[in-house]
């Protein structure tokens, strides 16, 4: 068996030890690396790529968002299912959620800030929106 070149990574460390020691014998070391340089994924690029592992209570986790143009094929799709109405119901509900939490929410804060700086007052009475910021 071919000895295992250092600069692999864990994939291609899998892919190398899977081989069986037969085919290792036939193969030379640059029919090796040749075959490895083809199964290798190719990298996509996403135009936001969000990735966070955490700890739950024995086990852990880890979540993933993604988004950009979607180069894979229809029919592909279509078979994982990624196209029926749950799943995209689901994700733009959740992407609606983190819209207004992490887009809505600080520009009203923004604009409610600005107000108060220019010394606008849109009803009589203190605001509960100042009492909830500021105590």
């Amino acid at each position: 068996m071919h000895d295992i070149p250092a600069d692999l990574d864990a994939s291609e460390r899998r892919l190398w030890q899977s081989i069986p020691a037969d085919i290792h014998r036939a193969l030379t070391p640059a029919q090796m690396l040749a075959l490895l340089a083809a199964v290798k994924p190719v990298p996509v690029r996403h135009a936001l790529a969000l990735r966070a592992s955490f700890r739950g209570l024995e086990k852990r986790y880890y979540t993933a968002f993604f988004f950009g143009e979607d180069g894979r094929n229809i029919e592909r799709l279509r078979a994982e299912g990624q196209l029926d109405a749950i799943p995209v119901g689901v994700t733009f509900f959740v992407l609606i959620a983190a819209l207004a939490a992490y887009g809505l929410v600080p520009l009203l804060f923004l604009v409610y800030m600005v107000k108060s700086m220019l010394g606008l007052d849109l009803m009589d009475g203190p605001s509960p929106i100042h009492t909830l910021i500021c105590g």
